[in-house]
């Protein structure tokens, strides 16, 4: 994983568990929900960003959070 997101990730996490409630309308699985999208994250080889700013990485993140959430599988 590139180290500017697993910065980001130490550094907001709570902010991303936020959203994550957000998105599941606090659903008791929001927490799994973050936990999940960081391990693919970690088991991802290679993830291309145009920036690594924290608003891009964000947006991934939360892409990623969003599109597992509302995946029937």
């Amino acid at each position: 994983m590139n180290t500017s997101i697993e910065c980001f990730l130490a550094n907001n996490y709570y902010e991303l568990l936020k959203i994550a409630k957000k998105i599941t309308r606090n659903h008791e699985m929001s927490g799994d929900l973050l936990h999940e999208v960081i391990c693919q994250l970690y088991d991802k080889e290679k993830i291309s960003l145009m920036e690594y700013t924290d608003n891009q990485i964000k947006y991934y993140i939360v892409a990623i959070m969003r599109i597992n959430w509302n995946s029937s599988t």
